[in-house]
């Protein structure tokens, strides 16, 4: 058999769009701190400590820092600014550096080519926490209200996707452009005319801005419960079952549709294990705190009992195929999420479930 191969020499192209794969950006130091990291974590022992020890050990010293209170008419108010850079500030930075290794998962970096990462990253941060100290300072009561601080906060994380959403479509209108005025020929001999217009490219991009939706609507949905809850206490048997197992629905029927567009419309599996372990860790951030809030002993473990129950019953029925049946025939899917899949995605969830948990 006779083969030809293309033997020019590789190499680097600038390109004119600015959500790249290159780490460019990035020094000789943090490519060898990454390398470090890569080689501590390539042996057990250092992957417990990098992905079990060390984040929680951050974690608890960072809550045990005694919270800063200011003395007001005989009560005592958590001070506003030591919330807005110690707590709140922290929480804004660990959830931009989430949105930013989420980019870097599917080999996008979300700023401007103009920009530097570190820069884009700060002056987001910075922006949030200027719009609270503006409406502290306003003097509207905003920052009494712990929604505010969610919408602020998912209007922080909504940012990159918003700026890599631009560039990307002004990249997609100027090659759009370009293509229209591409004489008929020199499209290629099997391309569709849905291809010509948006590469399979582009439109997984659009489904990974999609999937970014499904997980803040997680985030939005466990506040606004958990602010309901706090302000309807105390709460009988029956109420606790009921807010308990409707935020069971909510995070699990969000965490499916993202896995579907991970998995059928991304095909990225990393993307699928990171989505799945941030829907059941924040399920479980908020399933503890409303344990935390239980009024006796009797109520925690009818919800631990009912709950265990519930998994030991639940994933086995989900795995059945008549279940996946009906649920392709709901959710519309295709040859592209066939039963093989399905059931990968539900044995890897319940593996991540444990994990989140622990």
């Amino acid at each position: 058999m006779i083969t030809f191969r293309q033997t020019r020499a590789r190499r680097e192209r600038s390109r004119a769009w600015s959500a790249v794969s290159s780490s460019s950006q990035a020094g000789a130091a943090a490519d060898a701190g990454r390398a470090r990291l890569a080689g501590l974590a390539a042996r057990a022992g250092g992957r417990t400590l990098v992905l079990t020890v060390a984040p929680v050990a951050v974690v608890v010293a960072w809550c045990a820092v005694p919270l800063r209170t200011d003395a007001a008419g005989g009560a005592e108010r958590l001070n506003f600014w030591f919330f807005l850079v110690f707590y709140y500030g922290t929480y804004n930075a660990v959830a931009l550096a989430l949105v930013t290794q989420i980019f870097r998962v599917y080999a996008l970096t979300w700023w401007p080519r103009a920009v530097s990462g570190v820069l884009a990253n700060v002056a987001s941060w910075l922006g949030a926490l200027a719009l609270g100290a503006l409406a502290h300072a306003l003097g509207t009561g905003v920052e009494r209200h712990p929604m505010a601080w969610t919408a602020l906060t998912l209007l922080t994380l909504l940012l990159p996707v918003a700026v890599s959403f631009v560039v990307i479509q002004r990249h997609h209108r100027r090659t759009l452009a370009r293509r229209a005025a591409a004489p008929n020929e020199q499209r290629p001999l099997m391309a569709t005319s849905a291809e010509w217009r948006a590469p399979a490219s582009y439109r997984r991009f659009l489904w990974f801005c999609a999937s970014f939706l499904l997980w803040h609507a997680a985030l939005a949905a466990g506040e606004y419960l958990a602010s309901a809850y706090i302000a309807t206490l105390p709460h009988s048997t029956r109420d606790e079952l009921f807010y308990v197992y409707l935020w069971i629905f909510i995070v699990n029927a969000l965490s499916l549709a993202a896995g579907w567009v991970v998995s059928a419309r991304i095909n990225s599996w990393p993307l699928q294990y990171v989505y799945t372990l941030y829907f059941f860790t924040t399920y479980f951030i908020f399933y503890r705190n409303l344990f935390a809030r239980l009024e006796s002993p009797e109520q925690v473990v009818l919800l631990q009992l009912s709950t265990s129950l519930g998994v030991a019953l639940v994933y086995p029925l989900r795995m059945a195929r008549w279940v996946y049946r009906l649920l392709a025939c709901v959710c519309r899917w295709g040859d592209d999420y066939p039963y093989d899949a399905y059931a990968r995605q539900l044995g890897r969830a319940f593996f991540l479930r444990n994990k989140a948990e622990n």
